[in-house]
């Protein structure tokens, strides 16, 4: 026996393993079945037989490698093949899609709707993702000139500006084709504060500052222009490179606060034959230099919001804005809506000294429906008259501010009261967002007596029994605004409607005089906590 099992350890050799592991069938070692049916274990074999077992089984663990690798390779491919056949599928189904027989005018319409926003620089929103659906789509969105009119640009000061971002904007410009363009352009860089004025900055270059090339970009475009947003920040060496006739802006927003800019304004919108709607934030400076340049006499709608240098310790003489709400007025013969606000931009050390009413002659502006005087009220208002002012809205910059209620000066009242009177117009909606007192604009209540229908007033504790009490109806003592429908009462300090019975008497007396005309009461105040 043991003669026989000798000979046949003797005789192991391992079988041939081919150089290409993955081809053909794997061959089961005959000479390694024999060795385990002998019940011999490791010790019992020569040192021959153990090394070649053991290399063996290396090449075995070098085959089963090889056959895992080449078994992910036939599954990566036969998991291909099988998406390049459901992918057949989808595309022979897709023959019979409903959306297939929506006409290129509807699909367009739905591909509008999807906008949600300004087109921006990001190929993940749409209308760029329109592109990755089919080839149809790709084809009709990228052809259709209208779907990319609407653009946002914004210029960000960064050293790692994704690359491509240059030849992404031009190829989103040249998609609009010739459809006019409205874009908003952002150039609001961070900014080196002056220690000694907190609110005087630098413009200045930083490293990946790009406005230039955003500019560049957008100026050759220019000619197709239906409105423009800029808001920005020391843009004023590319505002100074362009000058051309815009044809087609119908809409200005500005809001720029860097004097080295005035000369490109001036240059930039010069000639606009269709302008109507413009709207500026910025210096009074800046607006003076505007207003001399864009043509005021062909604006609908204006919104002004100025920022003067009030009287400092270095400036004894604050900014006077009256004479630009004068002006303007004035040359705006077509303005039908105005918002006017004024703010300053210093800490005011002594009140700015309102200009003298008796050097602005009375007009009368015969186109004016709305007014919206953001700040105070200017001192020249009183020698504007406008007859067909529908809606007027006072303070209009504190309507969300409820903390720190004020009341009107007197001035601002007798301005107003003077307004109201020689205007002789037939209001409909008025809106005071400081605290007034009812009885000081009697005279104002008479002159809209049957016209007035909307009213928004603020009152405090010291206003309000006064104010309810002259809304309320007696059967003595008419109220005043008799076909009111709306009234709005701000409480600042905070009001409990069962704190007395007067507001309730008061909506109860309007209801039950005039019977479906008073519909609507509010109440806007601050609850304690």
């Amino acid at each position: 026996m043991e003669s026989e099992r000798s000979t046949e350890i003797s005789d192991y050799r391992p079988h041939c393993i081919p150089a290409d592991m993955t081809i053909g069938p794997h061959i089961v070692c005959s000479n390694i079945l024999v060795l385990l049916r002998t019940g011999q274990s490791s010790e019992d074999l020569d040192s021959e037989t153990l090394t070649s077992v053991k290399e063996h089984i290396r090449c075995l663990e070098s085959e089963i490698v090889a056959r895992d690798k080449h078994l992910q390779m036939q599954a990566t491919s036969l998991q291909h093949e099988r998406d390049l056949v459901v992918q057949d599928l989808e595309n022979h189904k897709s023959i019979f899609a409903p959306i297939r027989r929506l006409p290129n005018d509807v699909l367009l319409y739905i591909f509008q709707m999807s906008i949600d926003d300004h087109v921006k620089l990001d190929v993940k929103t749409i209308p760029w993702l329109l592109g990755y659906i089919c080839h149809h789509w790709k084809a009709l969105s990228r052809s259709t000139g209208s779907l990319w009119t609407d653009i946002f640009l914004e210029s960000t000061c960064s050293s790692n500006l994704p690359s491509g971002r240059s030849s992404l904007r031009k190829h989103l410009l040249s998609l609009s084709r010739s459809s006019p363009l409205k874009i908003r352009i952002a150039m609001i860089h961070p900014r080196d504060v002056d220690p000694g004025d907190h609110y005087f900055f630098h413009s200045q270059v930083r490293p990946g500052d790009d406005r230039g090339i955003v500019w560049e970009d957008i100026i050759l475009h220019s000619h197709r222009w239906s409105h423009i947003s800029l808001s920005t920040w020391g843009a004023g060496t590319a505002l100074r490179s362009f000058s051309c006739h815009l044809p087609y802006l119908r809409s200005l927003f500005l809001s720029i606060h860097d004097a080295s800019s005035t000369t490109g304004i001036c240059r930039l919108f010069s000639s606009v034959p269709l302008l109507r709607d413009l709207a500026f934030c910025g210096s009074i400076v800046l607006w003076r230099v505007l207003a001399r340049t864009v043509p005021l006499h062909q604006l609908v709608n204006l919104t002004m919001s100025l920022s003067t240098n009030e009287a400092s310790e270095e400036n004894s003489d604050p900014d006077d804005a009256n004479p630009d709400f004068y002006a303007c007025l004035k040359d705006a013969i077509l303005l039908e809506n105005l918002a006017f606000k004024v703010y300053s931009e210093r800490i005011i050390f002594q009140p700015s000294a309102p200009s003298d009413a008796s050097f602005f002659p009375p007009f009368i502006h015969h186109n004016i429906h709305t007014l919206a005087l953001d700040g105070d009220i200017p001192t020249v208002l009183g020698q504007c008259f406008m007859p067909n002012l529908k809606e007027l809205s006072v303070y209009r910059g504190r309507e969300m501010d409820l903390i720190a209620p004020t009341i009107v000066p007197p001035a601002h009242v007798g301005s107003l009261l003077r307004f109201a009177c020689r205007s002789k117009s037939n209001l409909q909606a008025f809106s005071c967002f400081r605290s007034l007192p009812l009885p000081m604009l009697n005279s104002a209540w008479e002159q809209w007596s049957t016209s007035l229908t909307k009213l928004t007033i603020t009152v405090v504790e010291t206003t309000r029994a006064d104010t309810v009490r002259e809304l309320t109806f007696e059967e003595d003592r008419p109220g005043v605004l008799p076909n009111l429908q709306y009234l709005k009462l701000r409480a600042p300090e905070g009001l409990c409607i069962f704190e007395d019975d007067s507001l309730v008497k008061m909506a109860f007396s309007r209801h039950t005089r005039c019977p479906g005309t008073f519909t609507g009461f509010l109440i806007h105040t601050i609850l304690d906590a």
